[in-house]
């Protein structure tokens, strides 16, 4: 596909405009995206942090609280009390349940309020006192009392089991060295809610003795109205995540469903991010901050268990970048429309200045292509229209103009020299031509004469034997004279041809019949393959026939005597006129070939040239084959020679200018090889 110079221009035009753009608003997007996202993720961190720290001072602060309950004198004189009570038990006392354990533990389900051992659990110093702290924080917290054997001592409310013993918390707080435990979110039982639960082993202020368990269990709904405080936006999460168990223990917002979030959250944990793209890419935005409990966090003098929690927040990724994504439509609405204004006038300078100037040289260039040498693409004087500024393609235009000027002298000088030759050849032949015409006549006169001379009596052999000597070579000069004139009369400065509307076929017998007074001397057969249907044709007769003529005189010359000359002429499917001429004589050699039809070239030494004879193998001056060529295309057509050491073939192809038609009464068809006719 061919683009032209308006379309190259076009498409540099709309490359240099939208390349720049598109790699602009990939640079705006990639770099906003990767400032929006640390952005974010910066935020994100934070509000974890801040979630983090508020969830450890609020459990903390409720430790604290819990363990100074814990060390009240009457607390602590309590359970010793209950502790010395369940040793003068029958059986002793030990952390394995007996029998009246049991028996309560059975019924406890189902024990009334007002049964005794309830009772005693519900009512006592400890136990409104307990109550007393529950209530003050309207019921988000309950507490229980058990002692070091595990049995239920005081609680605010009933609670689901009686026995403790076999509670985690409770076989964490009386661990040696433990003096606070902090569990996980546990669901509770009691109201079927989140919680954590606090323990803290009762015991004297200085002393290592534990007299039981203090436990609290803390409705966790103040985290999810921490979170909430948070602003979360639409699609955004905040969730407690434990990253020993790998499981999300509380979430608020839409919980993270894709494991990959965690994934990527258990990986980076140790930096708590992730490279920018890869956000961008799998999303979403991921803040997180651990959950401390202080450093070495210690109530008393022992140890306190502690959760190991991660904060985790994280928005979507197409929340987090569709501003970006707006600002990057806009700007690319924007860059489009100015773009297009620029391209408009750009394009307007272009085909002012560019588009128009090489068009016109392009026309130009054409015009003097064919022959119109007067094109000018610059004004001859400076107030004429112009398309050409003073740049470098004026200057080329200037060129231009001086190169056609340049041009239309020297051909005007090659006419002129051209004219000059021609008179002086058409004066060579016809002073040439004067003299030898007076010796052929007086050649003729005096043979006359010496025939009546003869007739007398008279010895004229040896002069009539120069008389034909001086007519041989009067007529071989004459015939090089001839062709000198026509090889000059077929330049392209020459007159046109005289076209005249002929029957083929019977110019193409005349010829072979003048031809035929040769082929007899020679005893050669013509074999011809000429149609009586041969179309007529529209052309110059006379130029035509010396073109046969040249071609069967030299068929004739370079064929042994005795040889068969073929001729053979058709129209072709594409409404032409196809000549074949074939010899069977020794061929011509290779180098010879190229310049066969150059004027003078006979392939030997012009000096042994043997024009106006038929002997075989004699040679003429080098013009017969030049003057066939400029004939042949004077009539649009075409000459070509194939020769081989067997013979020699001369291929002449016409074009029919004219519809076809025959004579009426044509002769009738000459069959090949039958030449009795001529």
């Amino acid at each position: 596909m061919r683009l032209g110079i308006r379309r190259k221009l076009i498409g540099t035009l709309i490359l240099v405009g939208l390349l720049p753009l598109a790699l602009s608003l990939v640079a705006i997007l990639g770099l906003g995206a990767r400032l929006r996202i640390n952005t974010i993720h910066v935020s994100l961190r934070a509000r974890a942090n801040t979630y983090a720290h508020e969830i450890a001072d609020r459990l903390q602060a409720e430790l604290d609280r819990l363990y100074l309950l814990a060390h009240l004198p009457e607390v602590v004189a309590y359970t010793r009390e209950q502790d010395v009570l369940a040793a003068g038990r029958p059986g002793g006392a030990t952390t394995r349940p007996g029998a009246q354990t049991r028996r309560i533990e059975a019924s406890w389900p189902k024990l009334p309020d007002n049964a005794a051992p309830l009772r005693m659990i519900l009512h006592n110093p400890i136990a409104e006192r307990l109550r007393l702290v529950s209530q003050s924080r309207h019921g988000e917290y309950h507490l229980m009392a058990a002692d070091r054997y595990g049995r239920l001592i005081a609680a605010d409310v009933k609670p689901t089991t009686y026995f403790q013993a076999r509670q985690a918390w409770w076989k964490i707080a009386v661990a040696p060295g433990c003096s606070g435990y902090i569990s996980s979110i546990v669901m509770d039982t009691e109201n079927h809610h989140a919680a954590v639960v606090l323990a803290v082993p009762v015991r004297e202020e200085h002393g290592r003795q534990i007299y039981g368990v203090l436990k609290e269990t803390c409705d966790i709904q103040w985290i999810q109205k921490s979170f909430a405080r948070g602003v979360i936006p639409i699609g955004a999460t905040a969730q407690i995540f434990d990253s020993r168990a790998n499981t999300t223990l509380f979430s608020v917002g839409r919980p993270l469903v894709a494991r990959g979030a965690q994934a990527r959250f258990l990986k980076n944990r140790g930096r708590m991010d992730g490279r920018w793209w890869r956000e961008l890419l799998r999303g979403p935005i991921l803040g997180s901050a651990p959950v401390t409990f202080g450093m070495g966090l210690q109530v008393g003098s022992g140890r306190v268990v502690v959760p190991h929690w991660n904060v985790l927040v994280s928005e979507p990724t197409a929340l987090v970048v569709m501003p970006i994504y707006t600002i990057g439509r806009t700007i690319a609405f924007v860059g489009v429309v100015l773009i297009m204004l620029l391209f408009l006038v750009g394009y307007g300078i272009s085909q002012r200045e560019i588009i128009n100037p090489v068009l016109r040289l392009r026309q130009a260039a054409g015009a003097v292509g064919r022959g119109e040498l007067n094109v000018r693409v610059m004004p001859e004087d400076q107030a004429g229209p112009t398309f050409f500024q003073h740049d470098e393609l004026g200057d080329l235009a200037h060129d231009f103009d001086n190169m056609t000027r340049q041009l239309q002298r020297n051909i005007h000088q090659l006419e002129r020299s051209d004219e000059a030759k021609k008179r002086f050849l058409e004066l060579a032949g016809h002073e040439l031509r004067t003299p030898v015409t007076t010796i052929v006549l007086t050649a003729d006169l005096l043979r006359r004469q010496l025939n009546v001379a003869a007739a007398e009596g008279g010895n004229t052999a040896e002069m009539l034997h120069a008389l034909d000597i001086i007519g041989a070579r009067a007529r071989r000069l004459d015939k090089m004279i001839n062709d000198i004139l026509k090889l000059v009369q077929t330049d392209q400065f020459a007159a046109p041809l005289n076209r005249t509307t002929f029957d083929m076929r019977a110019l193409i017998l005349e010829v072979c019949r003048d031809q035929s007074a040769f082929l007899a001397e020679r005893r050669q057969k013509l074999d011809l393959d000429v149609p009586a249907e041969l179309p007529f044709f529209f052309g110059d007769r006379e130029k035509l026939g010396d073109v046969f003529s040249n071609v069967l005189t030299n068929a004739i010359r370079f064929s042994p005597d005795g040889a068969a000359i073929h001729l053979a002429a058709h129209k072709t499917v594409d409404d032409r006129l196809e000549i074949l001429i074939s010899d069977s004589g020794c061929g011509i050699a290779l180098q010879h070939l190229d310049k066969l039809f150059e004027p003078f070239q006979t392939g030997e030494d012009m000096r042994h040239h043997h024009s106006g004879t038929v002997e075989y193998g004699s040679r003429g001056l080098g013009l017969g084959l030049a003057i066939v060529r400029r004939f042949v295309e004077a009539h649009d057509g075409r000459v070509e020679v194939r020769s081989t050491p067997q013979g020699t073939q001369v291929f002449i192809s016409l074009p029919l200018t004219l519809p076809q038609q025959t004579l009426p009464d044509s002769p009738p068809p000459v069959a090949v090889g039958d030449f009795s006719d001529i």
